[in-house]
């Protein structure tokens, strides 16, 4: 088979010369200089879809979580369900089983201890449900909290734990905490001569066991006993609660303990990195979304399997890095204005999440992040206009069903496009670069050009 020689170093005249070759079928290129005019929906390869056609009870989720053998369980409003890699499993209340769950009508989920969660219905009501026995038992605890005077246990600057329920004091008169196992009470004040100062922005318990009281000017922590504190100062830019936000807890703010005494707290439309040791605070202003109607304020953190904080924004789920830079793990891009109900990163670094009742997603982290689009015209017309070839001209209807197969393309060093028009019944090479589109002349014809093949000094091959 021959192949015609096209030397570019020369402005006029090409030269040609027949050598042996053999053929080469390139498939893909990568449009990495391009501008991307076509508005096409894109959908990411590495994302799996369940709805209630596949098994789920129903399609809002309220919270997702990983149990000790590596299930996936969610909280729907119609029943607790458990995905095993093959299907889903589905609990509901039982009016002739006292340890079937209180109701079907499920808000949130939490991990609690021994291969246990708690399971929210509202404010008051919880279940504990053993996620191998199937079994739930009542939990009335935050009867207990409510019981308690001046706590202030429904505020979300406190971090929940296993076994420790924290509260504030009214009026900004120290913190204390419910042991949901004995049922006892703990205070921590400058009465009791346990804290420096009462005043405290946030409370959240590290794995340890050691407590850390987030102050605007510095941050309490407790040995394990949480018997003692100790006043590490510096200025943490965390302000205490407003009078507004005293009485309405729903304000945004969450707070997270991270590995190498450090906590992150995000507090409306930033994240605060706090470094204990190094007496450290940076604050992490969070890129504006592009898209109009979007939440612009933080979720409640979470941390992942590796330590890594992680939360949604706008639409968007960002991750801290260890050194404290956000990466952006995933984006909704077909609605960035619907809203993320649920999102959890498993220990194998999957991202499972629900958006506006449109049931589980499940997204592999790890997975080359390869975005494909559906045609708009059709796969060699869509590809060149995503190149920078304008409509009309060429990109006209393909003349037959296989010529997306007999399309052949090439790049050069410096960007310059080039490819085949066998798919439009023409035997014609063309270069696209900055100064437009243009074919060769000179070629014999009719000639099938079955692969293109640029070279570093500058010579394209067409086979």
């Amino acid at each position: 088979m021959g192949v015609n020689d096209i030397n570019l170093n020369q402005k006029t005249g090409y030269r040609f010369r027949m050598i042996h070759v053999v053929r080469l079928f390139q498939l893909l290129f990568f449009l990495n200089t391009a501008q991307i005019g076509v508005a096409q929906q894109r959908l990411f390869t590495n994302q799996q879809h369940f709805s209630v056609e596949d098994g789920l009870p129903q399609s809002f989720i309220g919270g997702i979580i990983q149990d000790d053998d590596g299930f996936i369980w969610m909280a729907t409003l119609d029943g607790f369900c458990r995905y095993d890699g093959r299907g889903f499993k589905t609990f509901r209340h039982n009016p002739k089983d006292s340890t079937s769950l209180a109701a079907n009508v499920i808000n949130n989920l939490e991990r609690f201890e021994n291969n246990t969660i708690r399971i929210y219905y509202s404010p008051t009501q919880v279940d504990v449900f053993n996620l191998r026995t199937f079994k739930a038992s009542r939990f009335n605890i935050r009867e207990q909290l409510s019981k308690i005077p001046n706590a202030r246990w429904q505020t979300n600057r406190v971090g929940l734990t296993t076994l420790n329920w924290f509260f504030m004091m009214a009026n900004y008169k120290g913190m204390g905490w419910l042991n949901s196992k004995t049922g006892k009470v703990y205070y921590a004040n400058r009465a009791n001569g346990m804290l420096q100062q009462d005043t405290i922005s946030g409370i959240v318990e590290s794995r340890e066991g050691k407590l850390y009281l987030v102050s605007e000017n510095g941050v309490q922590v407790s040995d394990t006993s949480r018997s003692k504190f100790q006043l590490i100062p510096f200025a943490t830019h965390v302000k205490k609660e407003t009078a507004t936000e005293i009485v309405n807890p729903s304000v945004r703010f969450s707070i997270v303990y991270l590995p190498g005494n450090r906590l992150a707290i995000a507090d409306k439309d930033k994240i605060i990195l706090l470094d204990i040791d190094k007496k450290t605070s940076k604050i992490i202003r969070l890129p504006a979304s592009t898209i109009a109607n979007t939440d612009p304020i933080n979720s409640d953190l979470q941390v992942d399997a590796g330590g890594r904080a992680y939360f949604v924004n706008a639409g968007r789920i960002f991750r801290l890095t260890e050194s404290g830079e956000l990466k952006l793990l995933w984006e909704n891009t077909s609605n960035p204005a619907s809203r993320i109900s649920a999102f959890f990163i498993d220990r194998s670094d999957v991202l499972w999440l629900s958006v506006n009742a449109q049931g589980l997603l499940k997204i592999d982290l790890q997975a080359s992040p390869f975005e494909s689009y559906g045609y708009r015209a059709g796969f060699v017309t869509d590809i060149l206009e995503q190149a920078g070839v304008k409509r009309g001209g060429i990109l006209r209807p393909q003349t037959y069903a296989e010529a997306s197969f007999s399309f052949r393309h090439a790049r050069d060093t410096k960007g310059n496009l080039f490819f085949n028009s066998i798919w439009l019944g023409e035997d014609k090479i063309y270069q696209l670069h900055k100064q437009g589109l243009h074919s060769f002349p000179h070629f014999p014809v009719p000639t099938f050009y079955s692969a293109i093949l640029t070279m570093p000094d500058g010579a394209i091959w067409a086979y």
